[in-house]
C-alpha cells in the first residue's frame, strides 16, 4: 500500500500531532537515545510518516525504547 498525502506529517504537524513544538522534534531528531523515526526531505522540507510516529510512541509508551537508561 502505497501512502498518501494525508499519511505524511510536516514538521508542524507532526509536532501538533505529538503535542509538542517543532524545537522538541529537532531536538528529538539529534538525540540517538529516542530512536526518532528518520523523516524523508521533498524540496528542502520534512515529513514524517504518520505510521512511523505513532509506532514510535507506542514503543516510548511501553518503554521499549532506547531510552530505558537511566540518566546519572
Amino acid at each position: 500500500m502505497s501512502k498518501t498525502e494525508s499519511e505524511w506529517l510536516g514538521c508542524a504537524q507532526t509536532a501538533a500531532h505529538l503535542g509538542v513544538t517543532a524545537m522538541t522534534i529537532w531536538r528529538w531528531e539529534r538525540d540517538p537515545k529516542l530512536a526518532f523515526p528518520a523523516s524523508t526531505v521533498i524540496r528542502g522540507r520534512k515529513y514524517w510518516s504518520r505510521d512511523d510516529i505513532d509506532a514510535w510512541m507506542r514503543s516510548m509508551a511501553t518503554g521499549k525504547a532506547s531510552v530505558t537508561e537511566k540518566v546519572a
